[in-house]
């Protein structure tokens, strides 16, 4: 008879797709930077940037229409800034954009404008948004080019001149191109080339996995807002969610819970995909402008997802997160008990079960769940006692009388195993004949779990099986003809 385990997560459905870039990949402004060098001077967890950086940033983002879904971080003694993708504590992967704000300090006080600095933020900006990191077959220096290119066009929107545009490059670009970069006079003309092609036409960019955002005007986001919520009432979620949407783009990306509102009704619709997308990108740029209550569910519904799609270490990373802003979320205890039990961590399943039972103490499926792992690990008396605790909430519980009846007869190997080791002397035939009793009494105390399970599912022919064969052995021949027509 096999052991049935329950699984606690909550049903979703399952999901393909990956997010994040599976390497390490950084894009430097000048120079040649690895990730170990990035360690070496900054912890890659950190979500920390100076309000100035990061308004600069969503105003270059502003000129192209886009949100922005990547982490500002700011880390001291690289004399540069990058464009990363780097694997986070979390073990996940993220977008940076990473600077050394004495460095920018010194190319403003050098250059004499703060277009300086903001010209080499929209070059890192470029790179994340052509998809640098995440393209290997394209060479540094077409990469760099492209991201210069990016940098002209969007500051000539942004209202600096041409002079303005090129003054960092003029003062700290390299005279000889390396293996990572350019000279400065090819960068110059890819800059020169994207400030003029501002005032001609738009530049292309990827933003396949970004948000489009449109000037604001109330009005229409307000208008939007309002056909979301209709829907969302009406129970019609995808609708919703492309409203929600549409109110968020219309708001020019200021009001995030817009955002959080169509990842909500995108759960609604299952499509968890969409969901996943944009409470993502919350968490990279946003959360904290929501209300507590709405970032623990942003948290709890990004590690359901990951857990949904298999993605187990994503989920283990993010329920930490989870479990810690909603401590007495008893669906996140569980989602992460079965989370460990996927990995084969029992120990660790089981001790979050017995959290749970502190938490729940009537809830048979959790005493169940360790009755199936102590009798994995061979504690037959402890399996024997969290099968009993389970069938004392709920008696009727198919699964654990299945399991409590497999339990006690699981014992019968030993007692056959001693009766044919033994002899034909007096004494052997007395233990023989001792045994045959103990093996009846124990095919006794297995009938009324047996009897149980048919009851509650007449249909288990595993059970009805099993329970003919015991009624043979003990001479209860009436009831085992009787119950083995059911089989017919």
């Amino acid at each position: 008879m096999n052991l049935k385990i329950i699984a606690f997560t909550v049903l979703l459905t399952s999901l393909s797709g990956t997010i994040f870039s599976q390497n390490d990949k950084v894009c430097a402004y000048s120079g040649y930077m690895t990730v170990e060098d990035l360690n070496r001077n900054c912890s890659s967890n950190s979500y920390l940037s100076n309000q100035q950086a990061e308004k600069a940033i969503d105003n270059i983002l502003s000129k192209v229409g886009l949100f922005r879904n990547f982490i500002i971080k700011e880390c001291p003694n690289i004399s540069n800034a990058v464009a990363a993708t780097l694997k986070t504590s979390l073990g996940t992967y993220e977008r940076y954009i990473i600077y050394d704000s004495n460095f920018l300090n010194r190319v403003i006080g050098t250059t004499g404008t703060d277009w300086s600095a903001i010209s080499i933020l929209a070059h890192e900006v470029g790179h994340h948004l052509n998809g640098h990191n995440l393209n290997t077959g394209m060479g540094s220096h077409e990469k760099e080019l492209q991201a210069d290119e990016f940098s002209g066009f969007v500051l000539a929107k942004m209202g600096a001149s041409l002079d303005e545009s090129l003054r960092a490059m003029n003062k700290f670009g390299s005279e000889n191109s390396s293996d990572s970069h350019p000279n400065k006079y090819l960068r110059v003309k890819s800059i020169t080339k994207g400030w003029r092609k501002a005032n001609g036409g738009n530049l292309n960019v990827n933003n396949d996995s970004n948000i489009v955002l449109y000037d604001y005007n109330e009005s229409q986001s307000n208008y939007y807002l309002q056909k979301g919520s209709e829907a969302y009432q009406n129970k019609n979620y995808e609708l919703a969610g492309e409203f929600f949407l549409k109110a968020f783009q219309y708001n020019a990306g200021i009001n995030k819970l817009y955002l959080y509102y169509a990842a909500s009704a995108y759960v609604g619709a299952k499509d968890y995909d969409k969901a996943q997308k944009y409470y993502l990108m919350l968490l990279k740029n946003g959360i904290y402008s929501l209300e507590q209550k709405n970032q623990r569910e942003v948290y709890k519904i990004v590690t359901l997802i990951y857990s949904q799609q298999n993605k187990t270490a994503d989920a283990l990373n993010f329920i930490k997160i989870a479990r810690r802003e909603s401590p007495n979320d008893l669906n996140l205890l569980l989602t992460e008990a079965d989370l460990y039990y996927k990995t084969g961590n029992k120990t660790k399943f089981a001790q979050l079960l017995k959290d749970a039972i502190a938490k729940d103490p009537y809830n048979s499926d959790l005493y169940y769940n360790l009755g199936v792992i102590n009798g994995e690990e061979g504690e037959y008396d402890q399996a024997k006692y969290y099968y009993e605790q389970a069938l004392r909430i709920n008696g009727s519980k198919e699964n654990a009388n299945l399991n409590m009846a497999s339990l006690i007869l699981s014992k019968e190997n030993e007692i056959i195993d001693e009766m044919n080791s033994l002899g034909s002397s007096n004494a052997d035939n007395k233990r023989y004949d001792y045994l045959s009793e103990k093996i009846k009494e124990l095919y006794k105390s297995a009938v009324p779990y047996l009897q149980k399970v048919i009851e509650v599912n007449s249909q288990n022919t595993q059970a009805i099986k099993t329970l003919v064969s015991i009624y043979y052995t003990i001479g209860d021949t009436k009831n085992a003809e009787k119950l083995k027509k059911r089989l017919n």
